[in-house]
């Protein structure tokens, strides 16, 4: 395109914007928004203890059971 062409077109696309009717064509929602109840957060799922390691209790160092 010729420089010529591109003013003419941007003559052209002003023009046009300006004889739409500004804010014609918009519409205003006047309302306020109801409040949403959120979902109960989520528990955090406990780790399952192993048989074997119910069976055995604690186990400790030597330090931490008390015998030195």
């Amino acid at each position: 395109m010729t420089d010529e062409q591109l003013e003419a077109g941007i003559e052209a696309i002003t023009a046009m914007l300006a004889a739409r009717d500004p804010g014609g064509a918009a519409q205003v929602i006047d309302a306020v928004p109801e409040p949403v109840a959120l979902p109960a957060p989520r528990r955090k799922a406990k780790r399952k203890v192993r048989k074997s390691e119910r069976d055995v209790g604690h186990v400790g160092t030597a330090d931490e059971s008390g015998n030195s």
